[in-house]
């Protein structure tokens, strides 16, 4: 074996090594990044409250975990809802701030719609040409109120995710007859999309 070869077979094993090693370690910085901004801003809070500053790491992640449950079990309550429709109505009157809000909650009840209702349905979309497709979101099927001089009847909205852009990505219009459903669960269609459809299993369709 000369230098060569060997050369190469450090250098192939080093690429194939950091390959396998990639995506364990931004996953887990994306992760210890999140945890410790969430940390950092519910032991904020606390420190506002009067509790001390100097509380050992996790202590605001418990306590923001404990704010979102509640939140989450009260959301539904008459008094919850009220408060709720009061801060966003005031808000929603501010400006600028009130465009940023509306865009953000719009964009958090399209994914929690995603569920399986009709909001947020992988779709595949088919154009002119008949081997041209792509997979997108059913956003909205209801057009009429859109202000604009077209005629969108019988059209639908469909949002098409950028691959490795998360919130990136741009919307169509099409009739509704070039629509399909498409046979995958909401989060595991977006996912695949993201990552420009290379996420293994996309062909199977069980859930």
């Amino acid at each position: 074996m000369n230098f060569k070869s060997v050369q190469s077979n450090i250098f192939d094993n080093l690429i194939k090594g950091a390959f396998v090693l990639l995506p364990f370690l931004l996953t887990f910085y994306c992760l210890f990044w999140f945890a410790e901004l969430f940390d950092s801003t519910f032991t904020g809070i606390l420190a506002r409250l009067g509790v001390s500053r100097d509380l050992p790491f996790g202590i605001g992640i418990v306590a923001g975990l404990i704010v979102l449950y509640a939140l989450g079990r009260t959301s539904e309550a008459f008094t919850a809802r009220r408060i709720s429709g009061f801060l966003e109505g005031f808000i929603k009157r501010v400006p600028i701030l009130g465009s940023i809000f509306s865009s953000i909650r719009d964009l958090t009840d399209y994914f929690k719609a995603g569920g399986g209702s009709a909001k947020g349905r992988p779709v595949i979309v088919s154009f002119d040409h008949p081997n041209f497709k792509i997979a997108g979101f059913l956003t909205r099927s209801d057009l009429d109120t859109l202000p604009t001089q077209d005629n969108l009847t019988d059209q639908v909205a469909i949002y098409i995710p950028l691959a490795y852009m998360v919130g990136g990505g741009f919307t169509v219009f099409v009739h509704k007859s070039q629509v399909q459903d498409l046979d995958m669960p909401f989060d595991k269609a977006m996912q695949a999309s993201l990552s420009a459809w290379m996420l293994k299993g996309t062909t199977d369709n069980s859930k």
